[in-house]
């Protein structure tokens, strides 16, 4: 534990270069923004977490309607992967590999279940009630700050600097994806600047190292194409501070290659996470899909009057329709680069009258191309999609930036009104602008509109919501105006302050879900049926017929899923379900009718369907479908199923797929133990040679000890194979995978190099 004196060196460290106050006084105001975005779920006692959305799936419905649908992903994917990884490290467990999905899958390395992302921890240590808001709000905070030190160390005065960091907060990025964790690195973006900025400032080798430090851990925050994202913006502006402060060609030189060593260290003290996931990205599904994939990522232009009116076309978190339709075209979508309207004007304002000054014009260029690229406008995104990693990533996703963008600009705008006061003719023209565009897009969004609603959508009761918003948008414009203009200066930044909070935290405070504990994954007697049935064989469970059991949900109650649903998934699994039948939608969810020899293949005995299609497929298929469970609408049939562990003579019989070939020769494994981290003890008696087939998927990094001795792990189909002799056998198998050994020395070296470098620069006299 640090001492007394070390700590008020630290303290002493930081308040040489910002007050001590000053940081207590932001720390304070972010915090209390902070518990009022989250009163909803602090004073009620329920979870931030949208699992009230499980309440209209099958074995769950009981009529409850779900506050916010579009919030799906976290109650099917990151929340099961974090219970799941808690239980494997409160077991003394690393959390590498989960039993639970699809056949067996990389847990940490799929990065998205953000295992070494430090705010995680919360998650770890306190219940999920504590955990998920300190997880939640951690991130906001250090967006929040980040941004106000960014501000400040381009000379904007405290007061400004903090209404701009509560704006970016707040941003709609952070709100719509805050379950997510596309927005776990986003701190990185503010910090990236700040870093850049004071680097250039004092020229100290100790910013470069915190810069690699940052990049680590945005890294581990788990979603590649938003860090890639960011790494762009923070890189396009190390680039100009390069050009704007070069003292020669051959100081450039120098520091550019400072800047590269140091995004070097970044990655390379990230390897635990990186190597892993390279492996896991090199044999993926979504590798295979997205090689060829033409790039469709962009938003209708109509979605710029989001910036003005980000409720224009509804808010499911509102309880109402979103009226549009598309994969790309919902409210999660559509609004990441909202702001609020007091820092947009502003914004307007500058790029009006100041677009000549250094940090003005960077901003508006960055603006310009982010833009340009969102709303697919010609010549820019046609090259920009052409480049590596572009051409297959989500790149409307670029309003992260656009947004962060828009603050600093209005953020410098509104510093400038304070400096100097505008004169009438500036107020005039950036007020008839405004006003020109957001009429201009109010036309347009309306107008097209139509065009692209969701079937059915009462068209009358659709304009009667954007004239009711198009009315709370003018309101919102005149108290801009008159704070800016007509307010007393004392009372100037208070009342937009607080402005800005009520546009961006407060209005986004009502789209995230708060959960009761009756509908925090609740026990129904479906899943507690299916969680009881697994160990006993530890067969597998299907889902057909629409969502009635949305996939990993086995991560969290205990029963392994066939269907998953994971963002990189693994392709020769992806392979072997391509003969279960037609994949409809996403979720991973099959047509009828499904090939049951395929399911039963693949060990599956549990099928959930709707009770009047299980029925009826129950009756087709008298002697092979039994009732298992029947509740609430929803009936579990059971078929006999190939085993978790059985034997055959030779791996060519199971690489013909054919379920009947198999069972003809398979034997069934008695003896047969399963630990949750993926380990297993095998005991079996043979009377030929042969293999042991492991109903699993085939990985690199299993190993096998066969009578004490290794045993080399081969696949059949994709599945694992263990060649085994004649007589008494006993098998243990273990997840010790080579990527990640070598992905932490990486990072362990590359530490040692980040301490020893650190030291130096502090023994160096100033």
């Amino acid at each position: 534990m640090p001492s007394i004196g070390s700590l008020r060196t630290i303290t002493g460290r930081i308040a040489s270069y910002f007050s001590t106050r000053e940081l207590l006084g932001v720390t304070l105001v972010l915090l209390t923004a902070l518990i009022i975005f989250f009163s909803p779920a602090l004073f009620s006692g329920g979870y931030f977490a949208p699992s009230d959305i499980l309440r209209i799936f099958g074995p769950f419905a009981d009529g409850t309607k779900a506050h916010n649908s579009l919030l799906s992903d976290p109650v099917v994917q990151f929340l099961p992967w974090f219970k799941l990884s808690r239980e494997l490290i409160g077991s003394g467990h690393l959390p590498l590999w989960n039993i639970y999905s699809g056949g067996g899958l990389p847990l940490m390395a799929n990065m998205q279940s953000q295992v070494l992302w430090p705010l995680s921890i919360f998650i770890y240590l306190f219940n999920f009630k504590v955990g998920l808001f300190l997880y939640a709000a951690g991130k906001l905070w250090l967006t929040g700050f980040f941004t106000y030190l960014f501000l400040r160390e381009i000379k904007i005065s405290k007061t400004v600097a903090l209404i701009g960091g509560i704006g970016f907060m707040f941003a709609g990025f952070n709100v719509v994806w805050l379950m997510w964790p596309h927005t776990n690195g986003v701190f990185l973006l503010p910090l990236g600047f700040f870093l850049a900025e004071r680097y250039f400032r004092t020229y100290e080798i100790k910013w470069l190292l915190w810069f690699s430090l940052a990049l680590a851990i945005g890294i581990f925050g788990g979603h590649p194409e938003t860090f890639f994202h960011i790494v762009v913006a923070v890189s396009a502006y190390i680039i100009f501070c390069l050009f704007t402060h070069r003292r020669s060609w051959r100081n450039f030189a120098a520091q550019t290659s400072r800047w590269v060593g140091s995004g070097l260290l970044g990655l390379s003290l990230s390897a635990v996470l990186l190597v892993p996931f390279a492996e896991y990205l090199r044999l993926s599904q979504a590798l295979a899909d997205r090689s060829g994939q033409v790039n469709e990522y962009f938003l209708y232009k109509l979605s710029a009057v989001f910036h003005f009116i980000p409720d224009f076309f509804g808010n499911p978190g509102l309880r109402d329709n979103y009226y549009l339709a598309g994969a790309n075209f919902n409210y999660n979508e559509t609004t990441m680069a909202y702001v609020g309207v007091g820092l947009l004007f502003l914004a307007l304002h500058v790029a009006i009258w100041h677009w000549r000054e250094r940090l003005v014009k960077f901003f508006l260029i960055l603006s310009v191309i982010c833009a340009a690229i969102i709303y697919h406008l010609p010549v820019i995104f046609d090259l920009v999609v052409k480049l590596p990693v572009f051409h297959t990533a989500a790149n409307h996703r670029l309003a992260l930036v656009l947004g962060f963008a828009i603050v600093v600009i209005g953020c410098i705008g509104l510093q400038k009104l304070l400096d100097t006061k505008p004169s009438s003719k500036q107020i005039t023209v950036s007020t008839l602008t405004a006003l020109t565009i957001a009429t201009g897009l109010i036309w347009y969004a309306h107008s097209r509109g139509p065009e692209l609603m969701q079937p059915g959508v009462n068209i009358a009761r659709m304009n009667q919501w954007q004239m009711l918003f198009v009315g709370v948008f003018l309101v919102d414009f005149l108290l801009v105006w008159l704070i800016l203009f007509r307010a007393p200066t004392k009372q100037r930044l208070l009342l937009l302050g607080l402005l800005v909070f009520i546009e961006t935290g407060l209005h986004g405070a009502f789209y995230n879900t708060v959960s009761t504990k009756a509908n925090f994954y609740p026990d129904v007697p479906t899943v507690n049926y299916l969680s009881s049935e697994f160990p006993n064989g530890y067969y597998k469970t299907f889902t057909a017929e629409g969502i009635l059991l949305p996939p990993n949900l086995g991560s969290w109650y205990g029963f392994d899923h066939v269907n998953d649903n994971d963002a990189v998934g693994l392709k020769t699994y992806g392979d072997l379900k391509l003969g279960i039948g037609t994949l409809v939608g996403g979720w991973d969810t099959y047509a009828s009718p499904a090939n049951l020899d395929r399911l039963a293949f693949l060990g599956t005995k549990y099928l959930v369907y709707p009770k009047e299609v299980g029925e009826q497929l129950s009756a087709a298929n008298p002697n092979r479908l039994k009732a298992g469970f029947e509740d609430n609408g929803t009936i579990v049939l059971a078929q006999p199923a190939l085993p978790r562990a059985y034997t055959v003579p030779s791996k060519a019989v199971v690489e013909t797929l054919d379920y009947n070939q198999v069972t003809q020769v398979a034997q069934p494994v008695s003896n047969y133990q399963l630990e949750t981290n993926g380990s297993e003890i095998i005991q079996l008696t043979t009377v030929r040679d042969g293999y042991l087939i492991l109903n699993e998927n085939y990985y690199p990094g299993w190993q096998a000890i066969v009578n004490g001795a290794p045993v080399v792990i081969e696949s059949a189909a994709g599945l694992r194979a263990i060649p085994v002799k004649v007589g008494d056998n006993q098998i243990t198998t273990s997840y010790q995978p080579k990527s990640l050994r070598i992905g932490l020395w990486i990072s362990l070296l590359s530490f040692l190099v980040w301490l020893g470098s650190f030291a130096v620069t502090k023994r160096r006299p100033r």
